[in-house]
């Protein structure tokens, strides 16, 4: 009588052949039907019996109760069957819906199922309504109680790849117990079966699934799959399709841009023009006159500040004045954003603006709006003021950090409109100016926001080419460090610049536009949050009213929540709720989950009030280090932490600045003997200088003293000018062949190159080799057996060379061998 209204499952006897669409059964029960006998039984009642609960409440209650009496107890009572969990299955659940919609508890009895999903039906009509084209199904499914629970999934969110899986597990409690990644191949072992007892069981049984999908034809599909596991076998409980956007338009396509670039050059009777100012109060616009200041590319922006006029805005009327440099501006859509006299930053951070203004009436009635506003709390006329500027069409958008004498700069960016960096996920950059080397990550960039042909800003999901794709290319990156580093070095502060990327050149403007900056520190976050993406225990902010259901949510103090932070666009830039959910987060001890830049106003003040702040798909560049251990000029590590590396360094007593200085001596001298050009041989020259000055300081000598001693030398044995070689020394016979003087012809002449000859050699298996020697040693040994068997090697500095030393092996002796003693001979 009701078939239209309900599904079973085909664990059970009882089948209707309705059609198990998805505008019927909902998102979750198509993925469970094209597993079904390998899912616990399930029966879902449909979309249908839903609209009809919408249009006549009683009716559908008792059209409810006659199945749950009629068919559902007794169908399921015949697989031993009586306790439920209640699911949703919307039409449309995106993984962005998936954790709004509401759900049972589990161990539902047969008396509480028409409750249960009569309340399921409330408790989602709202949410529902939201959306378009959008009904609500319910799964009704057998309970087990768990040992563990996770999920498994490779969608295009969590994985580029769709053979990269990524798996978490959960005690029952929702205790996070860590997660992995596999890689499917064609090579993995078939799918066997679902038993598993052991957790090692049921790990290798967590890797198979990607192939038991595989064998389900599900080999081109992104699945989230949901699971359970009772100690006996693994049970999928349930199974979503991820909805790839194939052919997504680009950034800004929605947006008309005029055919011909538009100058905005007017005479205005009350609005000021920034370029025409010699100096301005507002903090926002000194921005753009630093910019002005280093030449950097600025964009023009007209100051609304007149005391009278605000006045009369704030009583909700115009002068005609005001209305005729409106109507002027307006020949083109702008931006109307504001700027307050404030104490630091942090007041100034998060204003008030308008979407894209498109007619004088929207322009009018938020002046007036936010003059009344500002002044009935208590803000004179003076201290606030409007900053109005063209709306500027960029394809993406950047937040940029530099410190000032550092060549560096983290920059985060993403598609569209730079709001999109307060809370979606974005790319990470850190760039070395130095070297131009660049540490990166690239997230799933799922949603950024940006503009209807309306003017509205909205949040947008990406697809397919621009998800995955990064946001910056290497040429953007190394421009805009470029910028921030100048930036920072001029102000001497560590500041932070917003900035508009891939400008449409039909704007007038170039590709990148610094526009805003601040130079609070960035508060960094250290504190370690578990790595999962798929936690239930969390409250979803997307809504003003989600902030008034917020305390009703965390009354159950057995789990450990997390607040989701997630505005919509209507309220991605409203200061009190981040303030609001700051200080509820901090009265509850409540961490605070965000995918949003941390060079971003809303982390900025989450971290300002003392919030636990965790960052999704944290950003930590890792850098390796480099071993020196030895002396260094006294500037050397300033002048190294100048181009942003970190040093550590120690400081020696004299007695032990006497050995470094030692080494010191002998690597400057090679350095000295290597060295082939004539400049830096003398630049070597001077680093041997600075090492004798430095030693003579420890014995409280001057160079002079040296130069004495150095001169006494040169009376009595001469110095090395005159080049002279001794080649070998020999004991002479007291009768022998008078031959020539050595001062008789001196120098000594020879007619051929003279060649040193090689000190290596190898003896009593031991090799010794000299410091230093530009042509290649050859070693012949005779006896290559001698090194062969060396057990180690032992290294012995000299003053003439270096002495390797082959040890050889100990001839091994099994210490459990028996010993027999024998009797001596007598």
């Amino acid at each position: 009588m009701y078939d239209n209204y309900y599904i079973l499952s085909t664990h059970f006897q009882q089948v209707n052949c309705l059609s198990k669409d998805k505008g019927i059964v909902g998102g979750k029960a198509v993925g469970l039907f094209l597993l079904d006998k390998d899912t616990l039984p399930f029966a879902v009642i449909t979309t249908s019996l839903y609209k009809e609960w919408i249009n006549n409440s009683v009716n559908a209650k008792n059209i409810l109760q006659e199945i749950i009496n009629q068919t559902l107890i007794s169908q399921f009572k015949l697989l031993n069957v009586s306790n439920y969990i209640i699911r949703s299955s919307a039409i449309v659940e995106t993984s962005r819906e998936r954790g709004n919609y509401v759900s049972s508890q589990g161990n539902i009895s047969n008396e509480n199922l028409l409750d249960t999903i009569i309340n399921i039906w409330l408790e989602n009509k709202d949410l529902c309504k939201e959306i378009e084209n959008n009904s609500f199904a319910v799964i009704i499914q057998q309970y087990i109680l768990p040992i563990r629970v996770g999920h498994i999934s490779n969608e295009r969110r969590i994985s580029r790849e769709i053979n990269l899986w990524h798996i978490e597990q959960y005690r029952r409690d929702g205790q996070f117990l860590g997660s992995k990644r596999i890689k499917y191949n064609d090579n993995n072992e078939k799918f066997n079966n679902w038993n598993c007892s052991t957790e090692k069981e049921l790990n290798n049984t967590l890797k198979q699934l990607p192939t038991y999908l595989y064998q389900k034809n599900q080999k081109e599909k992104r699945v989230h799959i949901e699971w359970i596991w009772d100690k006996k076998r693994l049970w999928i409980v349930q199974c979503d399709y991820d909805e790839v956007i194939e052919m997504p338009p680009p950034p800004g396509a929605e947006w008309q841009m005029p055919k011909n670039n538009l100058s905005i050059d007017f005479d205005f009777s009350i609005i000021k023009k920034l370029s025409d100012l010699k100096d301005c109060k507002w903090s926002k616009v000194k921005c753009v006159q630093t910019f002005i200041e280093l030449g950097l590319p600025f964009g023009e922006v007209y100051i609304l500040d007149d005391a009278k006029n605000l006045e009369k805005l704030s009583s909700g009327k115009i002068s005609k004045e005001l209305e005729s440099d409106l109507k002027k501006l307006l020949e083109y859509p702008i931006v109307i954003r504001m700027d307050i006299v404030a104490k630091s930053d942090y007041e100034r951070i998060l204003l008030p603006r308008t979407d894209t203004v498109l007619t004088l009436d929207d322009a009018k009635q938020y002046l007036i709006e936010k003059s009344k506003y500002y002044m009935d709390a208590h803000v004179v006329s003076d201290d606030f003021c409007f900053l109005i500027h063209r709306f500027i069409l960029s394809q993406s958008c950047a937040l940029a950090l530099a410190k000032p004498n550092k060549p560096m700069a983290r920059i985060d960016s993403t598609w569209g409109i730079v709001d999109g960096l307060y809370y979606h996920p974005h790319d990470s950059f850190e760039i070395s100016l130095s070297n131009k080397k660049i540490k990166k990550l690239i997230r799933c960039k799922s949603e950024y926001i940006d503009i209807h042909s309306n003017g509205q800003w909205f949040s947008k999901k990406s697809g397919k080419d621009y998800d995955w794709k990064e946001s910056l290319t290497k040429k953007l990156i190394i421009e805009i460090a470029d910028y921030t580093t100048k930036i920072a070095n001029h102000l001497d502060k560590s500041i932070t610049v917003m900035y508009f990327v891939g400008i449409d050149e039909r704007t007038g403007y170039g590709k990148i536009l610094p526009w805003f900056y601040i130079d609070d520190e960035v508060t960094e976050n250290s504190e370690r949050f578990a790595d999962s993406i798929f936690s239930n225990n969390y409250i979803l902010i997307e809504t003003k009213e989600d902030m008034g259901n917020i305390a009703d949510k965390i009354q159950d103090r057995r789990h450990k929540y997390t607040i989701k932070l997630r505005p919509n666009a209507d309220i991605i830039r409203d200061k009190d709720i981040v303030e609001e959910i700051a200080d509820f987060a901090i009265k509850n001890n409540i961490p605070v989950e965000m995918a949003g830049s941390i060079l971003a106003h809303p982390y900025y003040i989450l971290k300002k009030k003392g919030v636990r702040v965790r960052c999704i798909n944290k950003f930590e560049p890792q850098y390796s280090s480099q071993t020196f251990d030895k002396l260094v000029r006294d500037k050397i590590a300033i002048n190294i932490e100048q181009k942003g590396e970190k040093t550590r360094t120690i400081k020696v007593d004299s007695k032990e600045l006497l050995q470094f200085l030692k080494k010191k001596a002998i690597e400057e001298a090679l350095e000295f003997f290597w060295e082939n050009d004539n400049d830096a041989i003398i630049e070597e020259l001077a680093d041997i200088y600075e090492v004798i000055r430095s030693s003579c300081n420890i014995f409280g000598k001057s160079i002079e003293d040296v130069k004495a001693i150095a001169d006494n030398k040169l009376k009595s044995k001469g110095g090395f000018e005159s080049g002279i070689v001794l080649v070998d020394t020999t004991e002479e016979s007291l009768i022998s062949t008078i031959e020539p003087n050595l001062f008789d012809n001196s120098p000594i002449r020879r007619t051929k190159k003279f060649t040193q000859r090689s000190k290596i050699h190898f003896s009593n298996r031991t090799l010794q080799i000299p410091y230093i020697d530009k042509d290649k040693l050859l070693l012949k040994i005779q006896e290559v057996s001698d090194i062969l068997d060396f057990q180690s090697i032992e290294i012995i500095y000299t003053s003439k060379n270096i002495a390797m030393r082959f040890i050889k092996k100990e001839p091994y002796i099994d210490k459990a061998q028996l010993k027999i003693e024998f009797p001596e001979d007598k």
